[in-house]
């Protein structure tokens, strides 16, 4: 059976001599894998049309539930031109990644799909790290684990700065409550104060190690992405 969906890729590998697998975020199957037959050596059918970084329409077809799909075409949806970035280039693919480890394959989520459409329709800018803690937050929220940051998850008491960040339960905490915490990050002299992270670079590249953090473990995987980040 064929199908038609606009989609992003999240990641690719290969298999045998000339072929993909790739994992997609779809509009309408939201995560598949698909075979992409000959995609390592097909100039004509594939160059220039598997990059991370697009938002493509494509045609695949699924037998049934037990077997991987086979990318039929692919066509790039838009004209947007992307000037290389590397940290960019990066900073989207924690992103990418954070998407693949938390979602359900074929569980099709509308909404995530079209904060992730805006998202990389977005220009590289000096913006592109606040606009990756954003999406990662807002997502978060959208599974239902946005960690607290204004406050102390327990006490609920306003806080000014992270220091002690518990990444199992619910994130910031005062110094009172972070006491017996078996999963606490004490950033002690190098505490987050809040209100810059909205402003200053500094503030911002350590709260999204923190978001990593906060992400790896409650999606039990590791963020690969992570260590290429120069934050």
């Amino acid at each position: 059976m064929g199908f038609n969906s606009k989609a992003f890729i999240l990641s690719k590998r290969e298999i045998g001599e000339s072929n993909l697998t790739i994992t997609f975020f779809t509009e309408s199957h939201g995560k598949i894998d698909l075979l992409a037959k000959g995609a390592r050596k097909s100039k004509k059918r594939f160059q220039g049309k598997l990059e991370a970084d697009n938002i493509y329409f494509i045609e695949f077809s699924k037998k049934n539930e037990d077997q991987i799909g086979s990318l039929i075409k692919i066509e790039i949806s838009s004209d947007k031109y992307t000037e290389f970035d590397g940290t960019n280039l990066i900073l989207k693919a924690f992103v990418f990644e954070l998407i693949n480890n938390f979602e359900i394959n074929e569980y099709p989520n509308a909404k995530v799909f079209k904060m992730m459409e805006n998202y990389i329709n977005k220009k590289y800018s000096d913006e592109t790290l606040k606009l990756t803690i954003k999406i990662t937050l807002k997502y978060l929220k959208e599974l239902g684990i946005l960690p607290s940051i204004e406050n102390c998850y327990k006490c609920k008491i306003k806080l000014k700065e992270i220091s002690y960040f518990d990444i199992s339960n619910g994130g910031n905490t005062c110094i009172n409550c972070s006491k017996n915490l078996k999963k606490l990050i004490r950033l002690k002299k190098n505490s987050i104060i809040i209100n810059e992270i909205k402003s200053k670079i500094d503030a911002q590249k350590q709260f999204l190690l923190l978001l990593i953090r906060f992400s790896e473990f409650h999606s039990g995987k590791k963020f690969n992405s992570a260590q290429y980040l120069q934050i």
